[in-house]
């Protein structure tokens, strides 16, 4: 078991492109400098530099800070862990690279993965659950989220804002199942732009997609159902392309 108070990370990770490291099966706590604004570089491991370290099977926890940040071009493996109880589960920013996989990541505030400031991390296979904010949440960021489970998070799945595809690679959500969410399963809004194509979105108690304030999703293939508010709403100057949805009760 490995614990740190502070700032600063517990494991900091800084590898040459030659270069790597295995962390496997370890336990971390990290608590965060306690403030009324936390530092967003808080965190329990600090990915950067070119190499691409691999995380297995730890568990690893933030309390008020970030679990795993990836940034500066770092592309880390992220395999079957359990990243829980933090601010943010995963983060990638800085155009931040690498997979993360297979992980259970829960019981977060904020979000259990975020992608901002250029970052471009697969995320993919993942479970991410009990979130008090959102399960996924990008916000001037990129990356591709495949196949992953994502479900009661208070504030929903998804969460886009700020991505302009003339600036930013579009992130895509492909083949992920959400459901079970309180209020809307998926918002995209303040200009936010994703491509959805082949999610089942399911069993919301508020509104299966949301679109407001510029946001631009295309919806290409995917099953809406099951939403006790409606299927899509568009509101406020909101956007968007939808083709060949499944959209029903």
């Amino acid at each position: 078991i490995i614990r740190s108070n502070g700032a600063q990370a517990v494991i900091s990770i800084n590898i040459n492109s030659a270069g790597t490291a295995h962390l496997h099966n370890l336990k971390i706590v990290h608590t965060a400098a306690t403030s009324k604004t936390p530092s967003d570089n808080s965190c329990a491991i600090d990915i950067y530099g070119q190499g691409k370290p691999h995380i297995t099977e730890c568990d690893i926890v933030s309390i008020g800070g970030t679990a795993i940040q990836i940034r500066d071009g770092a592309g880390p493996l992220i395999v079957k862990n359990k990243i829980h109880d933090s601010r943010i589960g995963v983060k990638s920013t800085e155009y931040g690279l690498g997979e993360v996989k297979e992980n259970d990541i829960f019981q977060c505030s904020q979000a259990n993965a975020r992608s901002e400031k250029y970052g471009e991390t697969i995320f993919k296979h993942n479970r991410l659950f009990d979130c008090t904010g959102v399960g996924i949440q990008v916000d001037n960021g990129g990356g591709h989220f495949f196949d992953n489970n994502v479900y009661n998070n208070t504030l929903g799945a998804v969460e886009v804002m700020n991505v302009r595809a003339d600036i930013n690679e579009v992130p895509l959500f492909e083949r992920n199942n959400f459901h079970h969410h309180e209020s809307c399963t998926i918002s995209v809004h303040s200009r936010g732009q994703a491509l959805f194509r082949n999610n089942d979105i399911t069993e919301c108690n508020g509104i299966g997609v949301k679109v407001a304030t510029r946001g631009f999703p295309t919806m290409e293939n995917n099953r809406i159902h099951g939403c006790k508010g409606c299927g899509v709403m568009v509101l406020n100057s909101g956007h968007g392309r939808f083709v060949d949805n499944e959209i029903h009760t």
